[in-house]
C-alpha cells in the first residue's frame, strides 16, 4: 500500500452511481454546483478597501452587474452618485452591490470538483463514499493536463476562521477582481478533510453571462462533465462495505481490451483495523485472485 502514499496523489471518494461510473468510464469528472454544497458558509468573502471613483463605477455597472442581471446599467450609476454629499452611504451601497454580483456570478457559473489528500478517512468514506459503500479514486495530480482550460489542476483549499478578502479595481473597460480565494476557502472545521478543489469557470465558455446562463440550463447536468487524463487514474479502492454486484459493475468497465486504462489501474479494497481505527487496503489480482470476493 505504499504507492498510495505518494504526495503526488488526490483521493476522490464517492458514492457508485450514474455520474461515478462515467468518471471513469468516460474518463470525464463532475463539476458540482457550488449551490448545492453541503457547507453553508461556502465561498464567503469580503470586499477589499478600495477608492471608489467614476471609472470604477461605470466599469462596474457595464460590464458586470448589467451582464450579470440585464438591469439597466444607468439607473445604477445615476443611484449611486445620487449620494454624492454622502460618501460612506455611497461606498456601502458600492461594496453592497459588488459582493452580491460576485455571489451570483459565484454560484451561478462556477463549478468544483473536490479531491482529498487524505487516503484513509472514516469520516469522507462515510460522508461522500456511500458509509464505505462507495469507492475512492485515485488521481495524480496532473489530472487536467490535457485539458485545453488554463489553470484547471486542484487548488489546495485555505481552510481559516478569517475570511479571505477580494481586490476589485479597474482595468480597461471593466474591473479585475480574484474570485478564487473565496472558492477555495472553508472554516477551520472542515480542515480534517484536507480538500483540494479544481474550478471552472463555464461563463468563460460563451460571449456573455446570458448565454451561458440558458445554455447550462437547457443541457444541464451533462454541460458539468470535464475530460481529465485518462492515464491520471490510478486506481480504485473499493469501501469496506461495497457490494460484489457494486464491484463487477465498476471492473467491468476494464474487461475490454481496447480499454487504454486497462494496464494503468490498480484496484483494492478497504479493510477496517479495529485496534489502529485506519484501513488496511488489500491489492486485488484480477487474474490470480479467484477466490478474493468468496
Amino acid at each position: 500500500m505504499n504507492e498510495l502514499n505518494d504526495p503526488k496523489l488526490l483521493f476522490k471518494y464517492s458514492k457508485i452511481n450514474k455520474n461515478t461510473i462515467e468518471s471513469i468510464s468516460k474518463n470525464k469528472l463532475f463539476f458540482s454546483d457550488i449551490k448545492g454544497l453541503n457547507d453553508d458558509f461556502e465561498c464567503r468573502f469580503k470586499i477589499e478597501s478600495f477608492q471608489l471613483n467614476d471609472n470604477l463605477i461605470t466599469n462596474f455597472y457595464t460590464n458586470i452587474q448589467h451582464k450579470l442581471y440585464g438591469w439597466e446599467r444607468q439607473k445604477s450609476i445615476d443611484r449611486l452618485n445620487s449620494l454624492e454629499n454622502n460618501s460612506n452611504m455611497k461606498d456601502y451601497i458600492f461594496t453592497v452591490d459588488v459582493e452580491d454580483s460576485l455571489n451570483y456570478l459565484i454560484k451561478e457559473y462556477y463549478g468544483v470538483c473536490s479531491f482529498s489528500k487524505d487516503n484513509n478517512n472514516s469520516i469522507m468514506w462515510g460522508n461522500y463514499a456511500d458509509s464505505s459503500k462507495g469507492v475512492c479514486m485515485v488521481f495524480d495530480e496532473d489530472l487536467f493536463d490535457i485539458n485545453p482550460h488554463p489553470n484547471l489542476n486542484p487548488i489546495k483549499v485555505t481552510y481559516s476562521d478569517d475570511v479571505p478578502k477580494i481586490n476589485v479595481r479597474p482595468k480597461g473597460t471593466t474591473i479585475e477582481y480574484e474570485i478564487l480565494p473565496a472558492i477555495t476557502y472553508k472554516t477551520q472545521g472542515w480542515s480534517d478533510e484536507k480538500e483540494y478543489r479544481a474550478v471552472f469557470n463555464f461563463s468563460k465558455l460563451f460571449l456573455d453571462f446570458q448565454n451561458a446562463k440558458r445554455t447550462m440550463d437547457s443541457v444541464g447536468k451533462a454541460f458539468r462533465l470535464i475530460p481529465y487524463n485518462p492515464k491520471s487514474l490510478k486506481g480504485i479502492i473499493f469501501g469496506s462495505k461495497c457490494e460484489k454486484t457494486e464491484m463487477d459493475r465498476v471492473l467491468s468497465i476494464f474487461s475490454s481490451p481496447n480499454n487504454p486504462l486497462n494496464n494503468n489501474i490498480q484496484f483494492y479494497k478497504a479493510k477496517p483495523n479495529k485496534f489502529s481505527g485506519k484501513y488496511r487496503y488489500d491489492k486485488i489480482d484480477l487474474e490470480n485472485d479467484a477466490g478474493f470476493f468468496a
